[in-house]
């Protein structure tokens, strides 16, 4: 089960108040890889000299109103895992979305 395997990082793509910007997300999460050494291979590099690492993206697939209604009830329900990070989806300031070219 994807959502409860701690050995991968878990990202939640759904706004709200506690949501953080992809990159902050990003930073965090090879930050805490480059620390324990989770799940990244030394070997497998991307064009920043990251190290490459998986990471799971749950997204709430429905209207809007429906979408809510979801993370209203996994909330209350405490389904989400506490290492989820919640992040939304910002345009940088030339106006494009940050997994733009």
């Amino acid at each position: 089960d994807i959502i409860r395997d701690e050995s991968e990082p878990l990202v939640l793509l759904y706004p709200g108040p506690d949501a953080i910007p992809l990159q902050q997300a990003m930073e965090m999460i090879y930050a805490a890889g480059s620390k324990n050494g989770s799940n990244c291979d030394e070997n497998d590099k991307d064009d920043n000299s990251h190290k490459k690492k998986r990471i799971n993206i749950l997204v709430l697939d429905g209207t809007w109103k429906y979408a809510r209604e979801m993370d209203t009830k996994n909330k209350q329900e405490q389904q989400y895992p506490d290492r989820m990070i919640r992040i939304q989806l910002k345009p940088t300031t030339d106006g494009k979305m940050p997994f733009q070219p």
